[in-house]
């Protein structure tokens, strides 16, 4: 999971140890607004998929620079758990990972 790097979503999927590290190796990012809302963002998600939490973070991407994203704690039809994130600028997916 070292695309996300929002704390509070890190320590639900890692542990404490890799999330400080990452945040070491990535350092902070600003505050930013979203030009999607979270409504609208959560029309990006497939439909099997059932949410029960959202919230903003920032996904890294090649290299040092960072997408602001929603971040959706799903689960899907046979319960697995998946993550999505939905860019906060565009309201285009911009990943997806089965946990």
């Amino acid at each position: 999971m070292d695309r996300i790097c929002n704390e509070a979503l890190l320590r639900k999927v890692t542990t404490p140890r890799a999330a400080a590290a990452h945040i070491k190796n990535h350092g902070s990012y600003p505050k930013a607004a979203a030009a999607v809302s979270e409504l609208a963002a959560r029309t990006a998600i497939p439909e099997t998929l059932s949410v029960s939490d959202a919230q903003l973070c920032y996904a890294p991407t090649e290299g040092r620079g960072a997408v602001l994203c929603y971040g959706f704690d799903c689960a899907g039809s046979g319960g697995e758990r998946v993550f999505v994130l939905v860019d906060a600028q565009t309201g285009r997916q911009f990943d997806i990972e089965i946990l």
